[in-house]
């Protein structure tokens, strides 16, 4: 009879089997962690474009209806949602006097007004304001 030999094993122990294991199981985590943190950063850069592009539309909306409808609140509706906006003049200030191309002034007749613009995603129950922005313009007396 032969006496047992390590040298002649065909097979892996059970200690390699769990060490592959172990090793196995953290990089399909590291994997999957990575894969799911980009991801999320993926959504939230669409999310924040989408928001970017709502609201230069409704910045342009705004104030075409506040400075020649004279509105001052009203709703945009885009990709399906509905935005509510709400404007607040933060400032009506004449203008004193005009410099003309040859150095001459005059007086002119006209105001410069500021104002704020608040956009709400929703009116019920609270409303939740999602951004706000500011603007100037000049009003022609």
């Amino acid at each position: 009879m032969k006496p047992f030999s390590f040298n002649n094993q065909k097979g892996m122990t059970l200690i390699e089997v769990l060490i592959a294991s172990v090793i196995l199981f953290i990089s399909i985590s590291a994997i999957s962690y990575v894969s799911k943190a980009m991801l999320l950063n993926e959504m939230r850069l669409s999310r924040a474009t989408e928001r970017a592009f709502v609201f230069e539309y409704i910045q342009d909306e705004v104030s075409y209806r506040f400075e020649y409808e004279r509105q001052r609140e009203g709703e945009y509706q885009f990709a399906g949602s509905t935005y509510f906006w709400q404007v607040e003049v933060l400032s009506e200030k004449p203008v004193m006097t005009e410099l003309a191309a040859d150095g001459e002034s005059s007086v002119a007749n006209g105001t410069m007004v500021l104002y704020a613009t608040s956009v709400f995603s929703q009116l019920s129950p609270s409303p939740k304001k999602i951004a706000e922005f500011k603007s100037v313009y000049w009003r022609e007396q």
